[in-house]
């Protein structure tokens, strides 16, 4: 099946929301609260990541409403208790979509259309996808994951695209976030959406291009401390540090948040090294991110912020807790080498 008849043909019963989220006019309040009682608020969430992953262009800078992002947007609702009977959730939709529909038709963008890769086995396809990824081709990377991610298990999808995140990370948080949060959202999505879904992922990967120095070093260190051996997961049923040492915990996350970026390096590979979990580390750097949006927006005060220096810092908190939630389904050297 081409991309173009996925597009077409492949979303099923979401087609129809899909079309009404990707339709050109400013949305009506009673319209949309009409279609959440009729086919419930997670079609709709799922009918605007599958508009937003065919119709926004997610090469370049970062898109406001990639579906990555509006994973973050339902994630918050969902933490906060807010049921889709409630007035905030059908204003927050409301608005997201009202944004979406701009963005798709300022963008005027669709998938471009794929032949089958002149490449041989899955596995000879898969090392193509990889080169193509670290050389800078979004439409060869597209074109050649298209065809190995019909058959691609969840936990190879994540492999394959973590794998791919870490290195560049460095240069472009989105990297990591995007394959964790859209991983995150198939869950809800559905699996079988993710040849599409994870499309803008590849596309946004691929553009990021840069030295891997720090990655490097942090495989060296990673090497150099036997981390591979040392590092632990919190057993099931165990007390978070949080909980059980609180004092403890703070400290870790503030020697992560006060230190350069070697020296973080420094601190999370100590605190691996000597027993900490790998979910006690991440729940720290987490916190450690937190800890330095605050501070700085204190230490700002009337002034405000550029628009760099938000941009700056709402990076390390999002990729902090980005960390976090990788920890949960990457390999047990991605999650080394991604804290």
């Amino acid at each position: 099946m081409s991309p173009n008849q996925a597009r077409t043909h492949g979303l099923g019963k979401l087609e129809p929301l899909v079309r009404f989220v990707e339709q050109p006019e400013d949305p009506a309040p009673k319209e949309v609260g009409s279609k959440i009682d009729r086919h419930g608020l997670d079609s709709i969430w799922s009918a605007m990541a599958l508009a937003a992953a065919r119709s926004i262009r997610p090469e370049g800078s970062a898109a406001p409403l990639a579906p990555w992002a509006l994973q973050a947007a339902r994630q918050l609702v969902e933490d906060s208790g807010v049921t889709q009977k409630e007035a905030e959730t059908r204003n927050l939709v409301l608005d997201l979509l009202g944004v979406l529909r701009r963005e798709i038709q300022d963008r005027a963008f669709r998938l471009p259309d794929f032949d089958e890769p002149a490449v041989g086995t899955k596995e000879e396809a898969t090392y193509a996808f990889l080169e193509s990824v670290r050389a800078g081709e979004p439409d060869i990377a597209d074109q050649r994951f298209q065809w190995i991610a019909r058959d691609l298990t969840r936990e190879q999808a994540t492999d394959l695209l973590l794998s791919v995140a870490l290195p560049k990370f460095i240069h472009r948080v989105e990297s990591l976030i995007a394959p964790v949060e859209s991983l995150s959202q198939l869950q809800w999505v559905g699996w079988e959406q993710a040849p599409l879904l994870l499309r803008s992922v590849v596309r946004m990967q691929a553009t990021v291009t840069g030295p891997t120095d720090i990655y490097d070093q942090a495989c060296h260190v990673v090497s150099a401390r036997q981390l591979l051996r040392l590092a632990a997961r919190r057993a099931p049923g165990a007390v978070a540090l949080g909980e059980k040492d609180a004092p403890a915990f703070f400290r870790l996350a503030t020697e992560w948040a006060e230190a350069d970026g070697d020296g973080r390096l420094v601190v999370v590979a100590s605190a691996l090294a000597t027993g900490q979990s790998v979910e006690d580390v991440a729940d720290a750097i987490a916190t450690g991110g937190t800890l330095l949006f605050l501070q700085e927006g204190l230490r700002g005060g009337s002034g405000g912020w550029t628009t760099t220096q938000a941009d700056s810092l709402a990076a390390v908190l999002r990729s902090s807790h980005a960390l976090r939630r990788m920890v949960k389904i990457a390999t047990p050297g991605q999650r080394i080498l991604g804290l």
